[in-house]
């Protein structure tokens, strides 16, 4: 039947007055706990309660401690959807029969996220990019100089960038059933680094930082990093921060699709995923108004939603559509995809990556 085709039903409703009605009794999020953000605007809780109030069920949050954890948890059916990262996302499905139900929308709106080589305006690496010379090409240059690379905590711009190197035939690794940092080294020499996830600072945050301090000559990094982390009032900017324009993009070196709600099949019937798809779409159409006033209707508090045109002044603003999403989500807005849609390029990278999973 055309109905147990994975996420068709979120295309359809048995009427077009009515909306699909979920089977299970409670729905369970799971999500990684960050003590830090409870009891605040940005506690998942309060996507617990919109979502109870779309779908007219209880729904819970199940707190995990990784994202390893996250993807046993919907696996084993603990809990029935989950929010990962591309790299983890692809772990799911690919090893764990998992599947994308929708991707969250960056903050410019796109489900997918560009990563950078970044260098020192003042070094090697940046006068060959702009010599005009063939023989003086940065990425080839880049073989035995010290970089750092995101490791686990954003293992997918440890990743992209060898691909890059090795697509664009700068790097032939030999190795099979190898680390990642031994493809890594193989190029880039010892010195280089994959931080950990106890490393201060880590991540992308840490890549930016080695390039920064001068512990490395490059640092690979999503598009917007080292905007949000060198680029705001100097009050907000990281201590160890250049001023901006002494930091030099070489270009895109691949990219990486956006975070994906991830859910088991074998534990979510058709019809609850599409009424849950439904109703985290819902999102995209609610924004809180505070004070906004229309002459000769009057001033309006509360979150209005766009596809109704009607202001609902009863809620928190803690649990209005725009709110979750850049609080609790970190986004702009949920689409409709799939697992191939949404993953099927970086399946493809990784598989040429030695190590890299």
């Amino acid at each position: 039947m055309v109905s147990n085709i994975p996420g068709i039903s979120a295309y359809y409703t048995d009427n077009g007055s009515q909306s699909i009605t979920i089977t299970i009794e409670e729905l369970i999020v799971a999500f990684e706990l960050d003590e830090s953000k409870l009891e605040t605007n940005s506690d998942p809780i309060h996507l617990a309660e919109f979502l109870s109030i779309e779908l007219g069920i209880n729904v819970s949050i199940h707190y995990v401690n990784s994202q390893s954890e996250m993807i046993e948890s919907i696996e084993t059916g603990e809990a029935h959807i989950g929010f990962l990262p591309s790299s983890s996302s692809l772990i799911g499905w690919k090893l764990h029969n998992l599947s994308v139900l929708g991707a969250i929308q960056n903050k410019d709106q796109l489900t997918q996220r560009y990563s950078m080589a970044l260098v020192s305006n003042l070094g090697e690496l940046a006068t060959a990019s702009s010599d005009n010379e063939s023989s003086t090409d940065p990425f080839a240059m880049m073989q035995g100089r010290v970089s750092c690379f995101t490791g686990s905590q954003s293992p997918i711009h440890t990743i992209l960038p060898i691909h890059y190197l090795i697509e664009n035939e700068y790097y032939s690794p030999n190795q099979e059933n190898v680390e990642i940092i031994e493809t890594i080294r193989g190029y880039f020499g010892n010195q280089s680094s994959l931080l950990s996830s106890s490393s201060t600072p880590a991540g992308e945050v840490g890549a930016i930082s080695c390039l920064s301090e001068n512990v490395s000559e490059i640092a690979f990094v999503g598009e917007d990093a080292l905007e949000e982390n060198c680029n705001q009032e100097e009050q907000e900017n990281q201590d160890w921060c250049m001023e901006i324009d002494q930091y030099l993009s070489l270009g895109q070196v691949g990219v990486s699709p956006s975070e994906s709600v991830m859910y088991n099949p074998s534990t979510l019937d058709s019809r609850s995923r599409a009424a849950i798809l439904n109703a985290l779409v819902t999102l995209n159409y609610q924004m809180y108004l505070e004070n906004y006033s229309r002459p000769g209707f009057g001033t309006y508090t509360g979150c209005y939603d766009i596809s109704t045109h009607k202001v609902n002044s009863d809620n928190n603003r803690e649990i209005c559509g725009d709110e979750i999403l850049n609080n609790i989500l970190d986004g702009t807005g949920i689409v409709r995809t799939n697992s191939q849609e949404h993953l099927g390029l970086l399946s493809e990278v990784v598989s040429v990556v030695p190590g890299a999973y």
